[in-house]
């Protein structure tokens, strides 16, 4: 993780822990979770983007403009954290606090997120087998998620929080170098 992204992380965790503090005790979790998701797409937009980072735009153009952009998607609450994000200069910190909100839901929800990278698309069947296995041995439910990654050669590698798994042809490889090496 980079200097910078690990700063805007920091930066980031109390206004994501606010956001889903008052997201659970309004029982509005899914909504809170959109409106996040679409402001944090609406910075990430390059003339957004730009206009955010140039100290010629006073607060308020910065706010109007995020506002002009997601008036249909955010409630009154969702409009004030916006504003007090534009008042405190932190409305480019929006996709990590989108990050960190959905970590604090996964959990709260008993959700464990797991990415698979595998060489050729894994079918339905083989995702559901994978999630029943991964469900069976975190005593949680599983989000999966699948990748291709042509880089294995040929297995499979699970990423589960910060656990890995590597069944993959490329890592057996690794690890036998590693062996004949010694």
């Amino acid at each position: 993780m980079t200097t910078k992204m690990s700063a805007s992380m920091h930066i980031a965790h109390p206004y994501a822990r606010a956001a889903f503090d008052y997201a659970m005790e309004q029982k509005e979790l899914d909504q809170w979770t959109n409106m996040l998701a679409f402001t944090a797409r609406c910075v990430q937009l390059p003339q957004v983007a730009e206009i955010l980072k140039n100290p010629r735009y006073s607060i308020e153009v910065r706010y109007d403009i995020i506002l002009s952009f997601s008036k249909d998607v955010l409630n009154q609450a969702g409009k004030n954290f916006i504003k007090i994000l534009s008042t405190h200069q932190r409305l480019t910190v929006l996709p990590p606090i989108y990050a960190l909100f959905q970590q604090l839901c996964a959990a709260a929800r008993k959700i464990l997120h797991a990415k698979v990278k595998s060489v050729v698309p894994l079918t339905d069947a083989h995702l559901k087998q994978l999630n029943a296995v991964l469900v069976k041995r975190f005593e949680r439910d599983v989000e999966l998620e699948s990748e291709i990654d042509l880089s294995l050669i040929g297995g499979v590698v699970i990423y589960v929080g910060d656990q890995i798994i590597d069944n993959s042809l490329r890592g057996r490889l690794e690890k036998l170098k590693e062996a004949v090496t010694r």
